[in-house]
């Protein structure tokens, strides 16, 4: 059973990691009635899966059919999108992306990649069909992750499907707010812990978030920035169903200054990762709340953002918490 955290270890927080580690899948949003029932008329087939080789998956639904596609060779991930109209079996809609794993800390590039594959298809159809690729596609990863085993979700093959739905979400906002193309890399991506996601599109349950926190606050004023967030949730609470990350990630630090420092900062600890010490400087275990991560031994991270994801994913009710989620 996770504890809460200590508050006399917590005061001590080193919060230059704040943005190093989150654990696998925050929330978007709760399900409502109708998004339940529309995917119990979704279909998943997987036509191929060959470990560390390729994988082919069909997501079909009345309208359409998504067809995904992966293959690793030489370190390189391809994956390809393919969306057709199931009425007049004419392909609507493709794309690709391209990762290369040989270069050099390869997963801190990611965005400048999907920022730039935003700008070049922004305009290949108009903001409507956008809407609608990428309210079909997240319907297939939301299927893909409940249907989906463990070890097929975490592998590459299946990880690769994730850009693209940061793709499509990425136009969407360049179009709706009239600026460029932008996405904030979620930081647990950088050090394996989750899948790629921009922080504009986590989201959570502002009244949800705000119960915890006021039931907590003695404990949540002695992280750094806990009593500003707090005040903050209490602002939007009754006006705001939900709250993004990067809204959150933003009242404690520069968005800009995170992409740059993250890069020299991510670096600084790949070298420590094998550090062994036996005295758990954070004062926590792996298993308590707002560890990143879930293990057992002592903790080697924690911030604000683990502690926010542990608790939308007490209940491992939403789909974005996947499939390693346990209740707990």
């Amino acid at each position: 059973m996770r504890e809460i955290l200590n508050l006399n270890t917590m005061k001590n927080l080193k919060i230059f990691f704040f943005f190093l580690l989150i654990t696998i899948f925050l929330k978007s949003c709760n399900k409502d009635d109708s998004e339940s029932n529309l995917l119990e008329t979704n279909k998943l087939e997987f036509i191929e899966y060959n470990e560390n080789l390729n994988t082919e998956l069909s997501f079909d639904n009345n309208e359409f059919n998504i067809n995904f596609k992966s293959k690793i060779n030489n370190s390189k991930i391809i994956s390809e999108v393919v969306i057709t109209n199931n009425l007049s079996g004419k392909n609507i809609y493709s794309d690709s992306f391209l990762l290369d794993k040989n270069k050099k800390s390869y997963k801190l590039g990611v965005f400048n990649d999907i920022e730039k594959m935003s700008a070049d298809l922004k305009n290949k159809v108009n903001l409507i069909q956008w809407l609608e690729i990428q309210k079909n596609y997240k319907a297939f990863l939301k299927l893909l992750s409940q249907k989906v085993e463990i070890k097929q979700y975490q592998s590459d093959l299946i990880q690769s499907a994730f850009y693209h739905l940061s793709i499509y979400s990425t136009i969407i906002r360049s179009f709706e707010n009239k600026n460029d193309c932008e996405c904030t890399p979620l930081p647990a991506y950088f050090v394996g812990k989750s899948a790629f996601w921009c922080q504009e599109d986590y989201f959570f349950n502002v009244n949800e978030l705000f119960s915890y926190y006021n039931e907590n606050k003695d404990y949540l004023f002695t992280f750094k920035g806990g009593e500003k967030e707090y005040n903050y949730l209490k602002k939007l609470k009754g006006n705001r169903d939900e709250v993004s990350n990067k809204e959150l990630f933003s009242l404690h630090y520069s968005i800009k200054e995170f992409k740059e420092f993250a890069i020299s900062e991510f670096n600084k600890t790949q070298n420590k990762n094998n550090l062994v010490t036996s005295d758990c400087w954070w004062g926590i275990s792996g298993s308590d709340l707002g560890c990143c991560g879930n293990y057992s031994g002592c903790c080697w991270f924690a911030s604000m953002d683990c502690l926010r994801h542990d608790i939308a994913c007490l209940k491992c009710d939403r789909w974005h918490c996947g499939p390693a989620c346990q209740i707990e």
